[in-house]
């Protein structure tokens, strides 16, 4: 029930206080502006082999930055993570940290990942869709890019990755 448009706005305390309160939680939604980079990767060290889903929006106060560190926690405490969503589009004028270094750990880590969605993240270059589609040990089924402009421009690389994977879409906006 937490998000911008209610009136309640869930801080790094109250994420860390909800494994207590909900001990059966696999999934969570990330779009309150009090929520932090460091909160975020405490929330994953806490919840553990537990978390199978993490959607971060927008309007995450993480201030649009996911770092290297926390992408690191999230794969290395996150095991059995099935589903990353990374939705950037309403503040696509502030410069995204979220790094491809951050991707290529969440990957590695997290062997049960199954369906990656990434939304404007021009800043990732397409090494890391090469090595999806180099990388048989991963287990992606389903991938959404939306705003890459570079693997806009690269047909032959979509249409690789449209063959390996079960549903893999690139789309402008």
């Amino acid at each position: 029930g937490y998000s911008t448009w209610s009136n309640m706005k869930p801080d790094d305390t109250d994420l860390l206080s909800l494994p207590t309160h909900f001990p059966h939680l696999t999934k969570i939604r990330f779009t309150t502006w009090k929520v932090t980079d460091a909160g975020i990767a405490a929330f994953c060290e806490k919840m553990g082999d537990q978390l199978k889903s993490i959607q971060i929006s927008d309007s995450c106060a993480c201030n649009s930055k996911l770092s290297d560190e926390t992408m690191r926690t999230m794969s290395r405490c996150c095991p059995n993570l099935e589903r990353f969503d990374f939705d950037y589009r309403l503040l696509s004028r502030v410069p995204l940290l979220l790094t491809e270094r951050g991707l290529f750990a969440l990957l590695e880590g997290c062997p049960k990942l199954t369906n990656l969605n990434i939304f404007h993240i021009g800043n990732i270059g397409l090494e890391l869709f090469e090595h999806i589609l180099e990388n048989d040990s991963l287990q992606l089924k389903r991938m959404l890019v939306v705003g890459h402009d570079g693997l806009l421009k690269d047909e032959a690389l979509c249409a690789r990755l449209e063959e390996k994977l079960e549903f893999f879409q690139a789309i402008d906006k």
